[in-house]
């Protein structure tokens, strides 16, 4: 955190008052990068509105301009919204008929009266299946050849049919998935781009305000032996003290007599901040 004492001491002499101004920066992250610290003439925060209010119209513009694109592409992608719902619905039917198809397959018994087929077998693809079944052996249980034909007809019958509508119901939502990517894309693709432009503008605009701010400078000092940034002879009047680095601070100071002001590292930074907009 930056601290800043400003200590004002008068100055003896004729005609008006004039102090010396003893500002004290302690040590932080940031003092490094401020080796000088600057006195700015009163109307210093008034051109700096004027620049963050010229920003707030610049960027209010640029989101007009971007926003109809993203209207249409908002309403495009709430069309994509109910073919996916409707695809996978028929695709839950389609997994459902196939679930009823092959609790058929839960009756084939083998030589020993058990059950050749269980629940699990239901992932297992037809083609596989028949591969398996092929000498009338699976998973261990032994069957008749009687039973293996049976077994094959209810896979060529009612199995292979109802694993193609579960297929085509899946590559149908695949196909309405990918269709609602491609415009989430190109929405995602304009709301970046609108992002890179704001910031674009937020580093043009803060590049201005560090020019008038530097435009307005009376003087500037370095820190003395002490570590104290000194300004003598400055007259009575409402002046800023301004502290360059990557955090500025931009804060009104009352030159009018003896006093002591502290500026902390939470003051109000004179640069745009996006919300500003």
């Amino acid at each position: 955190m930056i601290l800043v004492c400003v200590v004002a001491l008068a100055s003896s002499g004729c005609g008006d008052p004039k102090y010396l101004l003893e500002i004290e920066q302690t040590e932080s992250p940031e003092a490094s990068s401020a080796p000088r610290v600057a006195i700015l003439d009163s109307k210093a925060a008034v051109k700096i509105e004027e620049i963050h209010l010229l920003y707030t119209q610049a960027a209010n513009s640029l989101d007009r301009q971007f926003a109809d694109s993203q209207a249409s592409l908002d309403a495009e992608l709430e069309t994509k919204s109910k073919p996916v719902k409707d695809a996978e619905r028929r695709l839950r039917n389609a997994r459902n008929l196939y679930t009823t198809a092959f609790r058929a397959m839960l009756t084939f018994q083998s030589f020993g009266g058990n059950a050749i087929f269980d629940q699990s077998d239901e992932k297992v693809m037809t083609e596989d299946l028949l591969e398996e079944i092929s000498d009338r052996f699976y998973k261990g249980k032994a069957f008749s050849l009687e039973t293996g034909a049976r077994i094959r007809s209810k896979i060529r019958e009612s199995l292979i049919p109802a694993e193609k509508r579960v297929i085509n119901a899946r590559n149908a939502v695949t196909r309405a998935k990918q269709a609602q990517r491609r415009v989430a894309d190109r929405r995602e693709k304009v709301a970046g781009e609108l992002s890179g432009a704001k910031q674009q503008l937020l580093n043009q605009f803060n590049g201005r305000v560090i020019d008038r701010l530097a435009g307005a400078i009376i003087r500037d000092a370095g820190p003395d032996s002490s570590g104290f940034y000194r300004f003598d002879l400055v007259t009575t009047g409402r002046f800023h003290v301004y502290v360059p680095g990557s955090n500025p601070i931009l804060v009104e100071i009352v030159v009018d007599g003896h006093r002591r002001i502290q500026l902390r590292g939470d003051a109000p930074s004179p640069l745009i901040s996006p919300s500003d907009a």
